[in-house]
């Protein structure tokens, strides 16, 4: 008999309780779930399966250049900290996102929050935060909100970037409240769900000048907890007289010292503040030195975007110059110098992926130093970790099936490029209870591996398409062998792949089990997660269904495949929510 947690009363003085009793549902369930697994691995592992009869076929043994820019930005002279004195400012802790961090955290996110990458212009996160804190009403007028939807832009006659006063007028007071009564009485549309996102942007802002956001102040309780408190918050009765006299004053102290460019008081009023601090350095929240040396490194490696632009480019290129070479008639002599560049070119190739996977496992392991926990948790880690094993799968494929390398520089650059999306959330947070269990980095891991192997045979189709039109159709000469190639090379993708998929969803069943009391909840993800397994089932059975052994067949439901991945992982998280709308 379990006893579970689902809601509160709506006086949240009383809770309602679910009781589970299932005796022989769940061994019956298990068993189903460990047959199946079973099965799944014989399927891999049979030394006279089709996997390993696809690993020996003869097929195997024969022989858009993307520039993300970013508009530019009028940056006028807003007044700020100098860079020295912000840097120093940043190393200050604060209470943020349920955990203690450098102030330079809290800097980029929310500068990034803001404006969508972490900086305005020449000005560091750390300058434009203590800019609006010291000089918030000059930097109202500066351009720095994005404002991403221009329906919303246009309705309000600003740009792609607007500034804080653009969003009111002496006349009609806040311009965005008619579109954000729609959203709050269910009316909702582009321009509402907009309005509500600048929205959000505005009163972060509001939030900083009124000082809510700097929790720095670390007091403890007659128990010895400590609690961080920001400058105007009132403070608990029994604050001795020293410690409540420091934190009405400081602050005051900060804000004059700024006013007047005074740097070495402000220098002093910093270490006065860091040794206020350190009293709290006995306190289980507080992180260690490691963690604040691998964070203050994380926050100035934006990763992410540079691999991202490096992978696609050199995806690009290499795809390009691997399809011409199958599109090119057989039967012309190789040379000499061009076997030598062609050697050379996958020499470098390999190395510079194998550099980036060294950047991308030592960004990864900085988070998870920083977090304590296996990077996982939501969906800007996890197409951090795809990345990760798609381009480990292709340097360890890629003395066998070279179509690897291009593939894996292609398909991590993209996921890369999605994490960098402003929809994606890099804060780095403590998990929720339910996502703290050990069968969440297996349920994850195992999932992630398998969109990253169905993610090659994408590629492979796509591969095929581009082909099958260059050389002007599936009839022309050698097309149909090639097209035969690349459809073994996407099986042996798809035979783990599924296998892991299927993994994933039985290690989610059990973990659903022990969170919530029940195996299976009919929840969106959960669906789409089946929808996925048995699309991807269907070309497995191609001894009755016989049309999957026309290449041209199976590549074309490859690529309509794939959707179900992209529905199960983005449009779920986007779209219809659920239990799993966290890990977006």
């Amino acid at each position: 008999m379990r006893f579970y947690q689902m809601s509160y009363d709506s006086d949240r003085q009383g809770s309602y309780v679910q009781v589970c009793v299932d005796r022989w549902g769940r061994p019956l369930s298990y068993a189903g779930y460990g047959l199946l697994f079973v099965a799944l691995l014989w399927m891999l592992f049979a030394p006279r399966g089709r996997f390993f009869r696809l690993l020996r076929h003869p097929a195997l043994r024969r022989g858009f250049l993307l520039v993300a820019g970013l508009s530019a930005v009028s940056l006028q002279a807003a007044p700020t900290l100098p860079k020295a004195e912000a840097d120093r400012f940043g190393r200050l802790l604060v209470a943020w996102n349920g955990r203690i961090c450098p102030m330079q955290t809290l800097a980029r996110d929310f500068t990034t929050k803001l404006s969508g990458v972490p900086g305005y212009g020449d000005y560091t996160a750390e300058q434009v935060m203590t800019g609006w804190v010291f000089w918030g009403d000059e930097w109202a007028g500066e351009p720095l909100i994005r404002v991403r939807s221009e329906a919303l832009a246009d309705a309000l006659g600003v740009g792609r970037y607007a500034a804080f006063n653009d969003f009111f007028s002496p006349t009609t007071g806040y311009r965005l409240a008619p579109y954000l009564q729609d959203y709050y009485a269910g009316r909702r549309s582009g321009l509402a769900d907009a309005a509500a996102e600048v929205d959000d942007k505005l009163q972060l802002i509001l939030s900083l000048r009124q000082g809510k956001l700097w929790r720095i102040f670390p007091l403890a309780d007659s128990t010895g907890n400590f609690t961080w408190y920001a400058p105007t918050d009132v403070l608990p009765a029994q604050t001795d007289t020293l410690h409540a006299g420091f934190v009405q004053l400081v602050f005051s102290e900060f804000y004059a010292a700024a006013l007047s460019g005074d740097e070495t008081r402000m220098t002093n009023l910093i270490e006065a503040l860091d040794a206020f601090q350190r009293e709290a350095s006995g306190d289980p929240s507080w992180p260690s030195e490691r963690s604040l040396k691998a964070e203050r490194l994380y926050n100035a490696l934006p990763l992410p975007v540079w691999l991202s632009r490096l992978h696609l480019t050199v995806g690009l290129l290499l795809m390009v110059v691997l399809i011409v070479k199958m599109v090119r008639r057989s039967g012309q002599p190789v040379t000499e110098r061009q076997r030598w560049a062609q050697r050379w070119q996958r020499r470098l190739s390999v190395g510079l992926m194998a550099m980036s996977l060294v950047a991308l496992t030592t960004y990864l392991a900085l988070r998870m130093e920083i977090s304590g926990r296996l990077p996982l948790g939501n969906g800007y880690e996890t197409m951090l970790a795809i990345s990760w094993m798609l381009v480990v799968l292709s340097l360890s494929l890629c003395r066998r099936l070279w179509i690897a390398v291009p593939a894996g520089f292609l398909l991590s650059g993209f996921f890369l490029l999605v994490s960098s999306l402003s929809q994606m959330n890099p804060q780095v947070t403590p998990l929720v209870p339910v996502l703290s269990s050990p069968w969440l980095g297996v349920h994850v891991s195992l999932v992630m591996a398998a969109y990253a192997l169905l993610s090659f045979t994408l590629v492979c189709a796509l591969v095929a398409g581009a082909v099958t039109w260059a050389r002007g159709g599936v009839r022309a000469a050698g097309v149909s062998e090639q097209l035969e190639a690349l459809a073994v090379l996407s099986r042996i993708f798809l035979f783990p792949g599924i296998a892991l998929l299927g993994g994933g969803i039985f290690v989610g069943a059990i973990w659903a089990g022990q969170s919530w009391g029940r195996l299976w909840g009919w929840d969106p993800k959960e669906v789409w997660a089946l929808i996925s397994f048995l699309f991807y089932a269907v070309p497995l059975h191609d001894n009755t269904l016989r049309r999957f052994r026309r290449p041209a067949f199976f590549h074309a439901y490859m690529v309509v495949a794939f959707l179900t991945v992209v529905m199960t992982y983005w449009g779920v998280n986007y779209f219809l929510g659920g239990l799993h709308s966290y890990a977006g």
